[in-house]
């Protein structure tokens, strides 16, 4: 989990910079799952090319196609709600008006939550 501040007033700054960011992580997300797609795929062909005693070339092998690779949720981020800050029962802070912008970047499904442990180990610890 991160939480980003900044004390600016300029989108740019603040929600198309936090977007970005997550877009951007996302993506290596998704190529990290690419390479790991391509050397599976690798590893299949050798051992099916090897129950057949013939010889493979790595440009025998095509890769698979990047827009098929899943990534778990445990590995892709998301900007989550930000809970309400008060610090009185009946104060709740407007954290925009205090010229403050704060966001909250997760995990789409947290590492400690998850249900089964062949999924965890499908995730990468950034």
């Amino acid at each position: 989990m991160v939480v980003y501040e900044t004390h600016s007033n300029r989108r740019s700054e603040n929600g198309a910079l936090v977007a970005h960011l997550v877009h951007m992580m996302n993506e290596d997300a998704l190529d990290r799952h690419y390479e790991v797609a391509k050397r599976a795929a690798w590893i299949a062909a050798v051992a099916a090319a090897a129950a057949e005693q013939r010889r493979i070339e790595p440009g025998d092998v095509p890769p698979p196609r990047r827009d098929t690779v899943e990534v778990p949720d445990c590995d892709l981020f998301e900007v989550a709600q930000l809970p309400d800050i008060c610090p009185a029962k009946d104060s709740c802070l407007i954290l925009k008006d205090q010229g403050c912008y704060l966001a909250l970047i997760q995990r789409k499904a947290s590492l400690s939550r998850m249900g089964h442990i062949r999924d965890a180990r499908t995730c990468w610890t950034i």
